[in-house]
């Protein structure tokens, strides 16, 4: 659709809110589509970009028409799981050799 208001630029990718509900990516370099999103309600505005914390790299910010404010961003690192603690022994009793 037509966009509604400037777009706004994360890393490589130009982003564009349409009239409506709709937001699409294009490449900066080459123009071609990366993809669309849309919001549950239309949006107010364009979108907004923060980067809370740099290493995660930018969030897109969307404000839609009946006031919900929509946070899109990378998802969080993958942490390994880690093993429990060990349960420690009952007083009174030696502790478990490996």
């Amino acid at each position: 659709g037509r966009p509604s208001a400037p777009p706004a630029v994360a890393g490589r990718t130009l982003i564009v809110a349409g009239a409506g509900a709709q937001v699409a990516g294009y490449a900066v370099t080459t123009g071609a589509p990366q993809g669309t999103w849309t919001a549950p309600e239309d949006l107010l505005g364009g979108p907004l970009l923060t980067m809370p914390l740099p290493a995660a790299g930018p969030v897109l910010v969307l404000v839609t028409r009946d006031g919900r404010v929509i946070g899109i961003g990378p998802e969080p690192p993958k942490v390994a799981p880690t093993a429990p603690p060990a349960t420690p022994p009952a007083p009174g009793t030696a502790p478990a050799t490996p």
